[in-house]
């Protein structure tokens, strides 16, 4: 069965399970989110009215900071212009504690008892002097209302027979905080719960503390009810104890619009089957089917050429991609094995012809070198250098003619000897032009055998270049730069002696970049030509000593190199001789010394002739 007609299965065997089971899904597991959706908002807001009590505790600490921990304040309590700090600060007491936002304003001396108070009604703007007196009197259930020193001012809840105040304490300090104290500061504000339901949009009421609450934690308790969730905890005064019970209200609307929303995804789950059927196989058949389908194309045309080439299935980011990007991997690593195996073999080819060569010259200069000895034998005779002498000797104008007649008849004697020694050498002379004519049929032989068949394939240009400058640069240097070309171009032409001279020009390159302080890179880049060159150029550009203007015309010489050590490659002289055996050129461009050079190579786009010229 096929991948397709096997997830177009699966994929309605999914949904029909998804459409029955859906309801019980969503009652089993969405309804449970929403009631805990529910508990949660349950004690945010009960924490949003705690939060609201601190709120408004911090603001009273505050303000009595403020007026405790000043000067003037100071002054006053001490005995100091009391009519002047009342005239400026307290003309008018109920626009005073007004402004403030506070029921109770009263200063203290050291004992305890009012200097100055004041309790304002303000829903009947008239004075509460019951209430000062309570506040006062708390001095002795609430240590924190006894005195004190510390420059820090004590807020909190307190429950009064007016009901439960905010209040906040602090000793009369300078504005430094520094001095003895001088009293203390108290300002009380009525709880006021109908605004803190207002200002938090929460619903909650406060309730006596009894003998079964008392021992409850300050710990938020949830209780959940048809219509509502309850949540409570024990609110305590400013010193700890038990005050008043909290009780938040929250409804259950969270729950009833889930059961809304579980019976409509229901009925809408049903009604898109069909349409979601569709979208899946569509999106199948895009996403999996297809892409298959292109590997398996792929592969096939792998296995029909034998040209393992990178397939472009890797874009996105799933399984197929990774596959797809291990195909190509394990393409480039077996293309570099080949590469490598090809150059290998080259290499090999090259060495056994070159030792064929010597082997064979070496044999055809034996005779020559026999010859050479034969002939040096018959100069080292002994009676040579007699004649050689007596010849000496008749040139002399003081021998004598007795001597003459002597050297002369000695000469004469000597005749038949010379005679035959210019025949020995005349004939060794043979031999040796013989053993040359030989050595040069060899020659002759292997330059019949290098114009043998080349091999062309298509070859992708950039992704060979990348390969021999990852297989030379890399492995050579980690501290040069190589920039690839941007554009890429197919020629036909053979892979192996291309190969050999891209690697020769890029180490050729590296060894014009030893020793230089600049810094080292070399570019590689394509330049094609009109159509009417039919032929591409391949620029190799290093950064090195560069090539003096009287060198660049023997650059391509054979044995001339610029260097007075040679080491690598096979030589510019044999990879221009190789560009010629592809019908392409090489040539070099350079500003001059120190000034980096580039070599540029140039093949033809065209189809090679099977036998190279």
């Amino acid at each position: 069965m096929r991948i397709a007609t096997k997830l177009n299965a699966g994929i309605l065997a999914v949904l029909g399970t998804v459409v029955v089971t859906d309801y019980a899904v969503m009652q089993s597991t969405i309804r449970p989110q929403f009631e805990a959706i529910e508990q949660a908002a349950s004690k945010v807001n009960h924490q949003r009215v705690h939060d609201a009590f601190d709120i408004l505790a911090n603001r009273l600490r505050s303000s009595t900071q403020d007026w405790a921990f000043w000067d003037p304040a100071y002054a006053f309590a001490t005995g100091a212009d009391n009519n002047e700090f009342l005239a400026e600060n307290l003309p008018s007491p109920i626009e005073a504690l007004n402004s403030l936002k506070i029921d109770a304003l009263i200063f203290t001396d050291t004992a305890g008892k009012a200097t100055w108070a004041k309790a304002i009604d303000f829903k009947t703007k008239v004075e509460e002097p019951g209430l000062i007196d309570e506040i006062l009197r708390l001095g002795y259930r609430h240590p924190y209302l006894s005195g004190g020193d510390s420059p820090e001012a004590v807020s909190g809840l307190v429950g009064t027979s007016n009901g439960i105040l905010q209040i906040a304490v602090a000793p009369l300090l300078k504005s430094d905080r520094s001095g003895k104290s001088a009293g203390m500061l108290v300002m009380a504000s009525k709880l006021d719960a109908k605004g803190i339901g207002h200002l938090t949009s929460v619903t909650f009421h406060l309730d006596n503390v009894t003998a079964a609450t008392r021992a409850t934690s300050d710990t938020i308790t949830s209780n959940t009810g048809t219509d509502a969730v309850e949540t409570s905890s024990l609110l305590t005064d400013i010193v700890g104890r038990p005050l008043r019970l909290l009780h938040v209200v929250t409804p259950r609307e969270v729950s009833r619009a889930g059961i809304k929303a579980i019976q409509s995804a229901t009925f809408l789950m049903v009604g898109a089957s069909a349409a979601v059927i569709v979208v899946l196989w569509l999106l199948v058949r895009l996403v999996v089917v297809s892409r298959v389908d292109a590997l398996k194309q792929h592969f096939t045309g792998v296995a029909a050429t034998g040209e393992l080439s990178a397939t472009e299935l890797t874009s996105a980011d799933d399984e197929i991609s990774e596959l797809a990007q291990s195909f190509n991997e394990m393409a480039e690593h077996v293309n570099y094995l080949r590469d490598a195996l090809a150059d290998n073999a080259y290499r090999s080819g090259l060495s056994e012809w070159a030792a064929g060569t010597l082997h064979n010259v070496r044999n055809g200069l034996s005779p020559i070198n026999a010859s050479a000895q034969r002939l040096n034998d018959l100069a080292a005779a002994p009676w040579l250098k007699n004649v050689e002498s007596a010849v000496d000797q008749l040139k002399a104008p003081t021998t004598t003619s007795e001597r003459r007649s002597k050297l002369e008849a000695y000469l004469v004697e000597k005749g038949p000897s010379v005679v035959d020694l210019k025949r020995r050498v005349a004939a060794l002379a043979v031999e040796v032009r013989t053993a040359c004519h030989v050595i040069a049929e060899i020659a002759s032989d292997y330059e019949r055998y290098s114009r043998r068949r080349i091999d062309v394939e298509r070859i992708d240009v950039r992704s060979l270049v990348e390969s021999v400058a990852r297989s030379t640069v890399g492995a050579a240097s980690q501290d040069v730069r190589v920039a690839l070309p941007a554009v890429t171009a197919a020629i036909e032409t053979n892979r192996i002696i291309l190969r050999q001279i891209l690697g020769n020009l890029l180490i050729n390159a590296l060894e014009a970049m030893q020793g230089s302080n600049a810094a080292k890179s070399i570019a590689i880049s394509l330049r094609l030509p009109s159509k009417a060159a039919g032929g591409i150029e391949i620029l190799v550009t290093d950064t090195g000593h560069g090539i003096a203007p009287e060198n660049m015309k023997r650059l391509f010489e054979r044995g001339f190199s610029t260097r007075k050590e040679k080491r690598g490659g096979l030589g510019l002289h044999w990879c221009a001789n190789a560009a010629k055996a592809l019908g392409g050129s090489l040539r070099a461009e350079s500003a001059g010394a120190g000034k980096g050079a580039t070599l540029v190579l140039t093949i033809p786009q065209r189809k090679l002739a099977r036998e190279a010229a």
